[in-house]
């Protein structure tokens, strides 16, 4: 399989992730709400304004990786949400007695151990993503190379 073609299928497969997270999250929204509210780890941080901030970076992940400019940094951006996300279920999980579940859908009704396993699947996904990008997209490097005979430069592209 062409690199090419891989790294369409991981923007596609992130894309997915991201737009169900996001329109499930946006969907019930109060909900949402309620279980960040619900989070050990949230206690002293305005729930209203981190939702907001956690929908918007999720559909500007989503809108960064169809847009061929700035897929990069889509890669990039949910290749750290899912990195953040996999630390704090993977914290809640081994530090803490009572575990807020704020799933909504399929990943709802999956176990905290099998969701924390999709999400750094997801995450290996992202990196790979991210290495497929900048090896496909690599700048030529400039090189000088100097003639024995003439003492001149020349530039060589690589």
């Amino acid at each position: 399989m062409k690199r090419r073609n891989l790294l369409a299928i991981i923007v596609f497969l992130l894309t997915i992730l991201f737009a169900y997270a996001a329109v499930v999250k946006a969907l019930a929204y109060d909900r949402f709400i309620m279980d960040l509210g619900q989070s050990p780890l949230l206690t002293n941080i305005n729930k209203p304004m981190l939702a907001k901030a956690i929908l918007g970076f999720e559909f500007l992940t989503v809108v960064l990786l169809h847009i061929t400019s700035t897929k990069k940094w889509g890669l990039y951006a949910a290749f750290f949400q899912l990195l953040i996300f996999s630390g704090y279920l993977t914290t809640l999980y081994f530090f803490y007695a009572h575990i807020p579940y704020a799933a909504d859908g399929i990943l709802g009704k999956i176990s905290y151990p099998l969701h924390i396993g999709f999400n750094l699947v997801c995450t290996l996904l992202a990196l790979g993503g991210v290495f497929l990008f900048n090896n496909i997209h690599k700048r030529p490097q400039l090189r000088v190379v100097y003639n024995a005979h003439a003492l001149t430069p020349a530039v060589d592209y690589q």
